[in-house]
């Protein structure tokens, strides 16, 4: 899981890209890099290491007003400077990032590259050289993305910058997440709302196959075909202190410390509001009770359920355990499964089954693809996961969410801590 992150506007672009990709620097750290203009000419800086040790190597007082930044959890090739984004073309007109994994990217390389001189052993790498291509072939940046998107295969966002263009950041993506914010100050765009830095008032979450380009002032969508496209942004209101250390060390312990606050929280939201809903619904009643849209369920969603498969990876797995004993406690037929066995085992799918999927972060791939499958089986769903903008609330039916604030440790706390207690009780 990679970060990507990426401003255009009136602030100095580079030290944007420090502040973002540090608040990025849980999604993936073992290097970091960064592509900006200096006098009309991309300039790249990567390495391996953390987000410090990459900027520890970069000219202190640069200034540009436009670049993308990268950082690295790797899938292709060991963690060294060669294999961190960006990745530059081989005549240099291209410098992208990349979060996610293309599965077609040696076949690819076999049909576009075998004169192109590779430097490393990454698919984006490909993916850069194969867009260069397509670009000298179309001379049009939209028309020869467009032609890229209908060649990859797999997961993918992507922030591109063209050599002889120092005004716009351009991007697409597929299943892999991707955000545009905007300020008064620029425009940026991240794999993560975090990496906007707390300086965006609107965002705008970009859909799968989407094409398009920031500038300073502008922002243009368009579809796979290249088509212009309407759009609405969308405001948010911003914790400013959710993503700082507050006086602490490092994240952890401070998010170990709001711990009890985040049970308050969680309590507050479901023990009064959910309480009174559960009343409402036993009483078939359920749709004259005003609550919060992502704990409002449909009249009847719940009926006939005897089966609960609780699906997750990792840490929200092992928090999925204990959902199970819950279950099992009143009465329903409750398993947990790992995402990867779900998507991988034969499985014997009935109507009676209520999928609950966990993921932290929303954006958890093995996670995702699981609730496809069960969406194509026409089961019912629902999320839990602790951010409200992420992929899994535009997939599951319903969203149940942690409201445990930022969680920038890699180790999860906060959201660990709050387990289903009753929440899914009304079932």
């Amino acid at each position: 899981m990679c970060g990507i992150v990426g401003y255009v506007g009136n602030k100095n672009a580079v030290d944007v890209m420090h502040g973002g990709l540090l608040k990025l620097e849980y999604r993936g750290y073992d290097s970091a890099g960064i592509s900006y203009f200096d006098k009309a000419k991309i300039c790249t800086r990567k390495s391996a290491g953390t987000v410090e040790n990459l900027f520890d190597h970069i000219e202190k007082n640069l200034c540009s007003n436009i670049a993308i930044g990268h950082t690295r959890w790797a899938t292709h090739g060991k963690a060294n400077d060669q294999n961190s984004h960006p990745h530059v073309s081989e005549k240099g007109k291209v410098s992208l990032v990349h979060n996610g994994i293309i599965e077609n990217y040696l076949d690819l390389k076999n049909e576009f590259l075998s004169g192109t001189q590779l430097k490393s052993e990454t698919d984006t790498e490909v993916v850069a050289n194969v867009l260069e291509k397509i670009l000298i072939e179309t001379n049009d940046k939209i028309i020869a993305i467009s032609k890229l998107v209908k060649l990859l295969k797999g997961s993918y966002a992507l922030a591109i910058l063209f050599d002889d263009d120092d005004k716009n950041i351009y991007f697409t993506k597929n299943i892999s997440p991707l955000m545009i914010g905007s300020s008064e100050n620029g425009n940026y765009i991240s794999s993560d709302i975090l990496g906007f830095c707390e300086e965006a008032t609107k965002y705008l979450e970009v859909k799968n196959l989407q094409i398009g380009k920031i500038s300073a002032k502008n922002i243009e969508i368009f579809d796979k075909n290249g088509k212009k496209i309407d759009f609405l942004l969308k405001f948010f209101s911003k914790n400013q202190n959710s993503s700082d250390k507050e006086g602490y060390p490092h994240f952890m312990l401070k998010e170990i410390n709001e711990v009890p606050k985040v049970i308050k929280n969680a309590c507050n939201l479901y023990l009064t509001e959910l309480a009174n809903l559960i009343d409402f619904d036993q009483k078939n009643n359920i749709s004259n009770f005003e609550v919060s849209p992502f704990l409002k369920f449909k009249n009847g969603y719940f009926d006939n359920i005897k089966k609960i498969k609780l699906i997750a990876c990792g840490t929200s797995y092992h928090a999925s355990k204990v959902g199970e004993l819950l279950f099992k406690s009143i009465g329903y037929d409750a398993n947990s499964e790992i995402a990867s066995e779900f998507i991988y085992s034969p499985q014997v799918f009935s109507r009676d089954t209520l999928c609950i999927f966990i993921s932290q972060s929303g954006e958890t791939a093995d996670t995702l693809t699981a609730i496809n499958i069960a969406k194509k089986h026409k089961l019912k769903t629902i999320g839990i996961t602790n951010v409200e903008t992420s992929t899994i609330t535009k997939l599951c039916d319903y969203i149940l969410p942690l409201v445990c604030g930022a969680e920038i440790a890699v180790a999860s706390t906060k959201a660990y801590n709050f387990v289903y207690y009753k929440c899914l009780q009304h079932t």
